[in-house]
């Protein structure tokens, strides 16, 4: 699972549309974080740190091009524990949100 990727969807399902997302987001993570910041999702404070290490790299198109990246020691693994706390986080909003459906 990509931060990205979960933090675009989520606001797609909040508050945004596609249209919308590609014109003021785009491929930028900082801007993707700060919109699901406003929409009311709580963010694992250590995102912004995994950001700041992949955005540059993610800006340049480094994941399709660049194979010979290298990134500080057990950063996969803390990347992959933040994303997955983030997961958590959407999953627990979205129950939050949900309304019980009332019948008459």
């Amino acid at each position: 699972m990509r931060p990205f990727t979960l933090l675009k969807s989520h606001l797609l399902r909040v508050v945004t549309d596609d249209p919308w997302n590609r014109r003021h987001i785009g491929h930028d993570l900082g801007k993707a974080a700060l919109y699901a910041e406003r929409a009311g999702l709580g963010l694992p404070p250590q995102l912004h740190s995994v950001i700041a290490k992949l955005h540059p790299h993610f800006q340049r198109g480094g994941f399709q091009r660049d194979p010979s990246r290298s990134w500080p020691s057990d950063f996969s693994l803390d990347a992959r524990n933040i994303a997955r706390r983030l997961a958590q986080t959407l999953m627990e909003h979205e129950r939050r949100q949900r309304r019980p459906l009332l019948l008459t």
